[in-house]
């Protein structure tokens, strides 16, 4: 009895083995791995994944994500890339813009340097 025991359990062992190696392929029943990666061009879709050198799935898809764009979300809220400049759309009076554009290019720049002055950064 014993022996049928373990004989049964190393069968029913075999079949998750086997059971979990068939469902790790691209098909639509297995795990999804986002990952973000600072330098993501050696990446090609469709190219095989390997792990310790066993194949364990595809590149399904490849982004480029751009600075300033939202790459993922922390408790609800968007995080965008850190340590680049954010896109806004300010009001401000006409005389004070033609203060910073008499100088020509670099405008935007030197408004971000007063309001940072501004701000005490």
């Amino acid at each position: 009895m014993r022996k049928a025991l373990i004989a049964i359990g190393v069968v029913a062992a075999i079949v998750v083995v086997v059971a979990l190696l068939a469902g790790g392929g691209s098909g639509g029943s297995g795990y999804v791995v986002r990952g973000i990666f600072d330098s993501g061009g050696f990446m090609v879709k469709g190219e095989e994944v390997r792990v310790a050198g066993a194949t364990v799935g595809e590149i399904e898809a490849v982004g480029v994500t751009m600075p300033g764009e939202i790459d993922s979300y922390k408790n609800g809220k968007p995080q965008a890339v850190p340590g680049v400049k954010e896109m806004v759309s300010l009001r401000i009076d006409r005389d004070v813009l033609d203060f910073f554009q008499e100088d020509g290019p670099g405008w935007q720049e030197r408004i971000n340097a007063a309001l940072r002055k501004a701000a005490g950064k």
